[in-house]
């Protein structure tokens, strides 16, 4: 029965909305499918502007930059024309950045469909990791080969093309673990994304997009080294430029950080299961 104190404010709270188990993985799957399917609507929409848009943005991104090396009288770090350069040293970071920030809004976007007993948090990220993959892994394709054909020769072909995919989902995961635990806590503790914002700038400028590693003085590197992303970036480059293999580079440590980080997203959803989302 409500109290005095609720009929007279006319407001009664919101109950917390539970989140009930499930089993299966067929039904994961569909609800996972699901979610990708109606994620494709809301992103792209549904005609073609959507899909040329998230062409469009990573081209004028690179495009930008070159124009600025070039105004700047730089040359590439290694012998490779500069735009081939900066695609393959911004792309590991934007495929990070990316999925970090579209995976965390992944609750946020979609509570309402947590009504349904068995939808949980970890299918939206889940479905929004899988688009993002896809999204990035067409647009590189796409891009690599417009810069080859620009820019390019035959010699500047991927030297490794599956560790230039190992590479990729390695960023790709990473962004979607980082995007797990901060898109939780931020639901918890909206302060979170503003802290976030400075990590965000610093991470640009230490991720390798401008720099090689093995080019830095030895104190730097020794600070650099914790980032998993920078290692992200030097992975991507030397598989793909022969020229660029990296003494810096630590496989272990990435995807150390990348299970370590999935670890902890898991525990907070989990207890996310538990208490039901406010």
């Amino acid at each position: 029965m409500p109290s005095g104190n609720d009929n007279a404010s006319g407001y009664s709270p919101s109950p917390a909305i539970p989140l009930k188990r499930r089993g299966g993985l067929t039904v994961v799957a569909h609800v996972v499918y699901a979610i990708v399917m109606r994620e494709v609507k809301t992103r792209f929409g549904r005609g073609n502007m959507g899909y040329l848009r998230a062409l469009l943005e990573p081209m004028v991104f690179i495009g930008g930059f070159v124009l600025i090396w070039f105004a700047l009288g730089r040359a590439s770090p290694i012998a490779v024309p500069v735009e081939l350069f900066f695609l393959c040293s911004l792309f590991p970071y934007v495929a990070f950045t990316r999925t970090w920030e579209y995976s965390a809004g992944a609750i946020r976007s979609n509570t309402g469909l947590l009504m349904f007993p068995i939808v949980r948090p970890l299918d939206f990220f889940i479905a929004r990791t899988i688009l993002e993959a896809a999204s990035q892994l067409m647009v590189f394709l796409i891009l690599a080969v417009a810069v080859h054909g620009l820019f390019g020769e035959l010699r500047h072909l991927p030297a490794d093309l599956l560790g230039v995919l190992l590479a990729v989902l390695s960023a790709i995961t990473l962004g979607a673990a980082l995007g797990l635990c901060t898109g939780i806590l931020a639901m918890e503790f909206p302060s979170v994304e503003m802290i976030l914002m400075p990590v965000r700038r610093l991470l640009f400028f230490s991720s390798g997009v401008f720099f090689i590693a093995d080019s830095l003085p030895a104190i730097l590197q020794e600070y650099l080294w914790w980032n998993p992303v920078l290692h992200a970036t030097e992975w991507f480059r030397s598989a793909y430029f022969s020229e660029a293999e990296s003494q810096f580079l630590s496989i272990e440590y990435l995807w150390s950080a990348i299970v370590a980080l999935l670890v902890i997203g898991l525990i907070l959803e989990r207890r996310l299961m538990r208490i039901g989302y406010q």
